[in-house]
């Protein structure tokens, strides 16, 4: 496993295309990736939500891709808070065969030094990255140090049922794990894993999104009910109706659609009231 967390080539503050995570949101999608404006904007109400109740603690994301995600939690980070990255790049010696056929379709050209150069761009560090396999994660160790968890990793059951493990012991009180890929027919063995944690009875689903579902395992810090007022602020995000899933409600949110309004019809030219007037006498 390599571990590192250098800054050599680090950009000078000044010249840092964004200084806030709201300025970053504005010109995201300059980095490769599939990261949501929608998702975005609930990834900085959770930790608005944190700041609210005291959570503390460091930021972990395990599948990295391009940096777009790990790039806001960089501008979400206290100081004092670290961000963990753990991604095995183009090192797949370890993947299984769907794993394999996973990162061919999707993650062939993925280059450590490109993640590392987009988040440059942004910051003037670069995380703490972990160069393995998320397996290679020692819990028992890193019990209770993180209060936000992004797991967009190896999407096969077994891996995605060690992410849930590892990330049940790592979460801080208040914490909070999001899960990518939750209901996509290409991952179905996400949402296995995920819905059979869930059937145990203790993780506690906060939102949905088509791309994410955000949830907790103890009853502390962000409740649903305060991250929907939250987001009910917010101008670009629409709620859905609540669905009830055994013994929790949780609500989907979707971006909220452009209302486009009718053109009005244009006047009538001089010719055509001249048409109308000889056909009509009008």
């Amino acid at each position: 496993m390599e571990l590192t967390g250098r800054s050599d080539g680090a950009a000078k503050e000044t010249s840092l295309p964004a200084r806030s995570a709201l300025e970053y949101l504005a010109i995201k999608d300059s980095v490769r990736g599939w990261f949501l404006d929608l998702d975005a904007t609930l990834f900085i109400g959770v930790d608005a939500m944190q700041r609210a109740h005291g959570t503390r603690g460091d930021l972990l994301e395990i599948g990295v891709f391009y940096g777009r995600s790990s790039i806001l939690l960089g501008y979400l980070a206290r100081p004092g808070e670290t961000v963990v990255t753990c991604d095995v790049f183009e090192d797949v010696e370890a993947l299984s065969d769907e794993g394999q056929a996973e990162h061919d379709t999707y993650h062939r050209s993925l280059r450590r030094e490109e993640f590392e150069r987009n988040y440059l761009r942004f910051h003037a560090t670069l995380p703490t990255i972990i160069a393995a396999p998320s397996s290679t994660l020692d819990a028992d160790a890193w019990a209770g140090r993180f209060r936000l968890i992004h797991i967009d990793g190896g999407h096969e059951y077994d891996v995605v049922r060690e992410d849930i493990r590892l990330a049940r012991r790592m979460l801080a009180p208040g914490g909070i794990v999001i899960f990518d890929d939750w209901c996509q027919p290409h991952c179905p063995g996400v949402g296995m894993a995920v819905w059979e944690d869930y059937l145990r009875g203790d993780l506690i689903p906060l939102a949905l999104t088509d791309a994410k579902l955000y949830a907790k395992w103890d009853g502390s810090g962000v409740s649903g009910e305060a991250l929907n007022d939250w987001i009910a602020s917010q101008p670009g995000v629409a709620s859905t109706q609540a669905y009830r899933l055994g013994a929790h409600t949780v609500r989907r949110y979707i971006t909220k659609p452009t209302v486009v309004k009718s053109a009005p019809e244009p006047a009538p030219s001089a010719l055509r009231r001249l048409w109308r007037a000889a056909r009509w006498g009008t």
